[in-house]
This record gives C-alpha cells, sequence and structure tokens, in this order.
C-alpha cells in the first residue's frame, strides 16, 4: 500500500507515521510512505498512487480539505483520515467521502483501531464483481458500478469513473441481488439495483444518484426499501474519534 501521511508539525507527523507504521506491521502489510510535513512538498506528489491518506486540517496557510479534494480528484477509492484539533472541521469530510475524522488529543487511543477500520474499508472499495461477456471474464471494481439495470435477460451494468459507459451481458438481477446486497446494493424495484454509496435522495417512487440520474423507486415496498436504506446508512456514517 501506498500511504500518505501529512501534517506541518515535524513532531506529529513523526507520531503519526510511528502509531501507523506500528499497526500497519502487525497486518503483515507491505506499504511504502511518504511523510509530509513541509507544505510545500504536496506540489511534487503523485496522488494517483496513494491508496491511504492520513492529513491534517489546518496546516497554516495550506487547507488540508482542499488537499483531500485533490486526492479525491485523483484517486475516488482513497481511503481518507483527518487527524486534527478542529472538530468543527468535520462536516467538510462528507464533500471528500473521507473515511473518519480523527481528534489528535485522542490518538494513541482511538487511532490503532481506526488504522484496522481504514484498511478493512480499503478491502471493501477494491472489490470486485465478475462476469462474463462474449465469452471473456470481466472484472469490474465495485466502486465504478453506479446501479445495474434488468432488461428481459441482459443485465445492463452502469458505471461512474470508468473508461466505459456500460457493460451488457446475460444474468438474472435476483441472484445479482443475492450477490451484491451483502455490500451496499439495494433493490429500489424489479429492474434496478443501486450502489448504496451514491444515492444522493431517496424518496417515495423515485431515488436520485450521482451524475443527476433518476430512477424509479417501487410504492408498495418503499418502506421496506427505505428501512434498508436507513440500516447500511447508520452503519456508513461519518465517525468521529
Amino acid at each position: 500500500m501506498q500511504i500518505l501521511v501529512c501534517d506541518d508539525n515535524p513532531y506529529m507527523v513523526n507520531r503519526l507515521f510511528d502509531l501507523i507504521q506500528q499497526q500497519i506491521s502487525l497486518q503483515g502489510i507491505s506499504s511504502t510512505f511518504s511523510i509530509v510535513s513541509n507544505t510545500d512538498d504536496l506540489h511534487n506528489l503523485d496522488y494517483t498512487a496513494f491508496d491511504l491518506a492520513f492529513l491534517d486540517v489546518d496546516m497554516g496557510e495550506y487547507n488540508g480539505v482542499d488537499l483531500a479534494r485533490k486526492l479525491h480528484a485523483a484517486r475516488p477509492d482513497a481511503v481518507i483520515v483527518f487527524v486534527t484539533n478542529f472538530i468543527e472541521y468535520a462536516p467538510s469530510g462528507y464533500e471528500v467521502n473521507a473515511f473518519r475524522y480523527v481528534l489528535k488529543n485522542t490518538l494513541e487511543e482511538t487511532l490503532p483501531e481506526i488504522i484496522l477500520l481504514a484498511l478493512d474499508e480499503y478491502k471493501k472499495r477494491h472489490r470486485v464483481v465478475s462476469f462474463s461477456m462474449a465469452s471473456e471474464n470481466i472484472d469490474v471494481p465495485v466502486e465504478n458500478i453506479l446501479y445495474l439495470e434488468s432488461n428481459h435477460r441482459t443485465m445492463i451494468m452502469h458505471l461512474i469513473n470508468h473508461p466505459r459507459k456500460d457493460f451488457h451481458f446475460y444474468a438474472s438481477i435476483t441472484l445479482m441481488e443475492d450477490a451484491l446486497s451483502p455490500i451496499g446494493f439495494l433493490r429500489v424495484h424489479k429492474s434496478y439495483l443501486v450502489n448504496m454509496e451514491y444515492i444522493e435522495i431517496l424518496q417515495y417512487g423515485k431515488v436520485r444518484l450521482k451524475n443527476s440520474v433518476e430512477l424509479p423507486v417501487s410504492k408498495n415496498n418503499y418502506t421496506e426499501i427505505k428501512q434498508q436504506y436507513i440500516s447500511w446508512r447508520g452503519g456508513h456514517r461519518w465517525n468521529i474519534g
């Protein structure tokens, strides 16, 4: 794994590095660290390389949230953890899909567990869905699937942040639901299975996904669908440690 640790306080960045490296080593994971305390060095980083990032928010003239935006744009699947003294910055984490927000005065108590959770999240974000199309085996990362649409016997996989717009292959939406529900997909209609990570609004009769995609929601099953989404969202809400 490629890990970025950034704080403008040299003491703090080394403290973070020691704690993170210790936990990563205990998991037997091979890793390479980029340790940044001089914000001028941020201009020379390859942001597409990082899998995991621990970022200070307030770095003098440099805003750590802006850094997170740059990282998220380059690597949407990177796991971002904010490490800071300022709890009021927490709402900014939603914008960049940050995973956790850790207070510096609780690092020793909370960071080891959050590192483990971040590693689990990294594994989840790198799951793939496999299928066969024209005798070719295709693997698509889960984070690139916006939703699946059943059209008779054909499954249309609509993609996001991917070179292709979609894939067409033969599959049952019921079987796809059985396989994908445990990793965050929701059957909102007899013909649609959506990635809950990309739901912006779920309401009676329709759901709006990222990229302004709107799909119908089964009115007969709306209460159950809403409860499933609320339950999933409750386990993926923004947490502060």
